[in-house]
């Protein structure tokens, strides 16, 4: 290019007549190319001083103090960014926010009291978009509609506080705590009318039972708090093996008026007897123990019994369990032993029975071979001295021996079946025991067995059953009345008023009909425990106890 504007160049002034007709263009072009070259080198190079000034110089710190604008509105930022240098900015956010209301700083990135050098960013609060709209509180809002509000926000915890109203009907709402921001988190207190305070209450209904061992301070305490006045009675002292000596073994129940005595009687203390305790001793003795322990003694002569063991005249049985002060001690005497004496042998087995039923006797019929002594005659019987009650063991002949038999083991077998089968085959019986054990009452437990002749004689032990309890529980009167009363029907009753305590052990009870106002057969009327009338709590009863009970009949 040099080389073509240098050849035309001096084309061109060599020339002056070609100048001007064919080398001014080429010249104006040279020129304006040279102007753009020299323009291009000028630009590059003031933009390479500005580049190095702008990167040698540090952007100068502002003297503008930053102020604290958390809790401050909106408006306070907007006025204070106007004051602020231009090359510096304010960028203001909007967000959700529970603790600060809508339009107020709740953060800012320059911390105040710091110099401003770098653009300052503001967060505002939108105010709480989860807060819930509260019920309008009018007096036909009711907790239903309540409940259904809080299913439809998402309440998490609502409770409910009742209060009386006059004026507000029951289960409606009285007021809200709080009154205003709830959110879905807040705990919501509702107050709900329970209506009208309720009237001054003046009877109060007492149960028996309600203040059974509580001390006598306790009991006094709690009467006057319902109003009524406390009094001690002496007769309605009692044991009560539950409850603590000195505190309250009994009170009043029913209906009271304010002010009303309100009688009660504390748990003295009991006098324990053991069966068989004093057996033995001389009446003399007996009465005198009796007046020590502070009882009185008195003779039943139902109670008097032969006794092999104990003399004639002296004590031979008496009740037991827990007495209280002054109450009767039961006792019996002893006719002396029944003598059962020889002279019987060969005898009929019938005359003998009779012999033993006069002594109070029972009999313990035994059979064997015997050569000798006819068959249905008494071969032998144990003679001596026995007690009321006791079996006196006989053998009755069933003629001579006739063969070999084999004794089977009768255990857990009726004893009957055994003896008929000793009896079929002429085995006799050496030896009768009885025990405790865990087969029913009258069980054969073991028994000699195997290979035996007619006329030998075999031992076996029989089942006295489970050990019996000394006392058992008797429930309250009302209690036992309902069980056994069948109105209109006295067997009934009766029969069911036998089984109450034959299946509770009890032997020694007698079941009385009675006609009692205008009652209708069948109604169990009273029970008395050795003379003592059954009240409504229940009672442990010896078994051995004397029991009456009345039932209503038609039979006068």
């Amino acid at each position: 290019m040099t080389v073509w504007v240098n050849s035309s160049f001096n084309i061109c002034f060599m020339n002056k007549q070609m100048f001007f007709i064919y080398c001014s263009p080429y010249f104006f072009a040279l020129i304006l190319l040279w102007g753009v070259y020299v323009m291009k080198k000028v630009l590059i190079l003031s933009m390479i001083v500005l580049m190095i000034s702008a990167c040698s110089q540090e952007k100068e710190t502002s003297s503008t103090v930053v102020e604290e604008f958390v809790g401050h509105s909106v408006q306070d930022i907007y006025e204070w960014c106007g004051t602020i240098p231009d090359e510096y900015s304010c960028e203001i956010t909007y967000e959700d926010n529970g603790e600060y209301e809508k339009d107020i700083v709740f953060e800012q990135s320059v911390k105040a009291g710091k110099k401003l050098k770098e653009d300052i960013y503001f967060k505002v609060s939108n105010g709480n978009s989860t807060e819930i709209a509260l019920p309008y509180i009018t007096k036909g809002v009711t907790k239903a509609d309540i409940e259904e509000w809080k299913e439809a926000t998402g309440l998490k915890s609502l409770e409910f506080i009742y209060e009386e109203n006059d004026e507000i009907e029951k289960n409606h709402v009285i007021r809200m705590e709080p009154e205003a921001h709830v959110t879905k988190d807040t705990s919501v207190k509702v107050y709900l009318s329970s209506g009208p305070a309720a009237p001054e209450q003046t009877t109060i209904e007492i149960k028996f039972g309600d203040f059974i061992g509580l001390t006598v301070e306790e009991f006094e305490q709690k009467a006057k708090e319902l109003g009524l006045k406390p009094n001690h009675q002496e007769n309605r002292d009692r044991y009560n093996a539950d409850v603590k000596f000195g505190n309250i073994a009994w009170h009043g129940s029913g209906v009271y008026e304010k002010d009303e005595v309100f009688n009660y009687g504390v748990c003295i203390n009991a006098i324990v007897v053991n069966p068989s305790e004093y057996v033995g001793k001389t009446e003399e003795e007996f009465i005198k123990i009796a007046k020590n322990l502070h009882l009185t003694p008195k003779h039943i002569s139902g109670r008097d019994t032969y006794s092999a063991s104990i003399d004639k005249g002296d004590i031979v049985s008496h009740g037991n369990g827990v007495y209280v002060e002054n109450e009767e001690f039961k006792y019996g005497l002893s006719y002396g032993p029944a003598v059962v004496s020889q002279g019987y042998e060969g005898a009929k087995e019938s005359a003998f029975l009779d012999y033993l039923k006069v002594l109070t006797l029972k009999e313990d019929r035994k059979t064997s071979y015997s050569e000798t002594v006819p068959a249905g005659k008494i071969i032998s019987y144990h003679y001596g001295k026995y007690s009321t009650g006791d079996c006196v063991t006989y053998y009755v002949s069933l003629g001579p021996e006739k063969k070999t038999i084999t004794v089977p083991d009768f255990s857990g077998k009726d004893e009957e079946e055994l003896l008929n089968f000793f009896a079929a085959n002429g085995i006799l019986v050496k030896s009768r025991t009885e025990e405790q054990s865990l087969l029913p009452k009258g069980k054969i437990i073991s028994n000699d067995h195997g290979e035996m002749k007619a006329g030998t004689k075999a031992a076996y032990k029989v089942s006295l059953g489970p050990a019996v309890m000394e006392n058992a529980i008797i429930e309250a009167f009302a209690t036992v009345r309902d069980e056994v009363s069948a109105e209109g029907d006295y067997e009934k009753a009766s029969f069911q008023m036998h089984r109450y305590l034959f299946g509770r052990g009890f032997m020694n009870y007698e079941i009385v009909p009675v006609v009692y106002g205008d009652l209708e057969p069948g109604i169990l009327v009273s029970i008395t425990i050795n003379g003592e009338l059954l009240e409504d709590y229940p009672v442990s009863v010896p078994i051995d106890a004397e029991i009456v009970c009345r039932i209503t009949s038609n039979i006068e």
